[in-house]
């Protein structure tokens, strides 16, 4: 059996909560993959047989909350493509 591919998106981008969801968030343009564990480092990603190759994704997390309390920033984005960069004014400040 081969290893789950990997995805740089450790548990600081996607929050490891999936109590409402089957996995850790959506694969933008991927429905077949699934981010099925994230740890410190990286999450793993669980995809249909077939060539696997080196790209670039973009990943939207289910749970949100912790994800933003852990940043300086986020990028806004519309149909897919980045509009703007916002600062996180509360940072750090969630009971």
């Amino acid at each position: 059996m081969p290893e789950a591919p990997l995805i740089d998106t450790p548990a600081l981008v996607i929050d490891r909560d999936v109590a409402r969801a089957q996995d850790h968030g959506l694969i933008v343009g991927h429905p077949e993959a699934a981010i099925v564990r994230v740890i410190e480092e990286q999450g793993m990603v669980e995809l249909p047989a077939g060539p696997r190759r080196r790209r670039v994704v973009q990943v939207v997390p289910n749970h949100v909350c912790p994800v933003v309390n852990l940043h300086d920033g986020v990028t806004v984005s519309r149909g897919g493509q980045p509009r703007e960069r916002r600062v996180v004014a509360a940072r750090g400040r969630s009971s």
